[in-house]
């Protein structure tokens, strides 16, 4: 009989050419606040779609200066 295992593989990194190496599905990690426990969001889409979507905020919060990209 063969048996199948699904193994899985968490991988912590901040290395961007890794990441885009070998994952195919992301896991975002909000932080808590006011006591609150955070959360964890799978993301649909690529890690530069994550990086877009991440400039796209920082824009609209006014978060970005002098056009300058916070995020590379």
């Amino acid at each position: 009989m063969l048996m199948f295992y699904y193994l899985l593989h968490v991988l912590v990194s901040h290395d961007e050419r890794l990441i885009n190496l070998v994952a195919d599905e992301l896991w975002v990690v909000h932080k808590g606040r006011d006591g609150n426990p955070g959360r964890v969001e799978v993301f649909d889409g690529t890690f530069e779609q994550y990086k877009d979507r991440l400039r796209t905020e920082f824009e609209e919060k006014n978060l970005v200066q002098h056009k300058k990209r916070i995020i590379q």
